[in-house]
């Protein structure tokens, strides 16, 4: 079983440490988009790589009740963000609209609606995950008395792999230890065993 265990613990170290390499990587592409000029997309179609990059775009957005969730804003104050679920073209996009300090502060803020057709947005776009729309685009300006959102930075995205990898090793390790001493003692009980004890002849 330590013999399987083994190179099954060091491989998954190795695998950490590759994946270390990957997240680098990627965090080096993200601070290049996010230091990238805004670009302006008029069909609405969003390059797969595009994430943290700011665009400018118009949208339409239908007459619905807001998504919220716990959020911060540019100042970093703890609050609630705002969000539409809208459409760049044939796009469907969702938008953080804006921070408040309620749940309920976009009650007295005037949100985007069908009567205002399609309206240019400049933000930072991020991938939402999960459930609904692939994008989401968090606007640089926010209508009144909303404020706008914190967008997402390369400092929120965890790299954790090498921490990981030594842990890996590290039970690889151990194992091997508790093994050895194992091994050891296995064989001063035999000894024992086969050495001739007291009143013996």
């Amino acid at each position: 079983m330590v013999l399987l265990a083994l190179p099954l613990l060091f491989s998954f170290g190795f695998w950490q440490l590759e994946r270390k390499a990957w997240k680098e990587a990627l965090l080096d592409d993200l601070r290049r988009n996010a230091e990238a000029p805004v670009v302006a997309i008029a069909d609405g179609r969003i390059p797969d790589d595009f994430q943290f990059r700011s665009v400018r775009m118009g949208v339409r957005c239908a007459e619905q009740q807001p998504l919220v969730k716990a959020g911060r804003n540019t100042g970093g104050q703890s609050g609630y963000s705002v969000f539409l679920d809208c459409a760049a073209a044939d796009t469907p996009i969702r938008l953080n609209i804006g921070w408040g300090p309620r749940s309920d502060s976009w009650k007295d803020a005037r949100l985007p609606g069908p009567e205002a057709g399609a309206i240019p947005v400049e933000g930072v776009l991020v991938e939402a995950g999960g459930s609904g729309p692939q994008w989401t685009l968090v606007t640089r300006d926010a209508p009144a008395p909303l404020k706008p959102s914190a967008p997402p930075t390369t400092e929120t995205l965890p790299n954790n792999h090498l921490s990981y990898a030594i842990q890996w090793f590290s039970f690889a390790a151990i194992l091997a230890t508790i093994y050895l001493l194992y091994l050891r003692r296995w064989r001063q009980a035999g000894r024992a065993r086969l050495a001739p004890g007291d009143g013996q002849v």
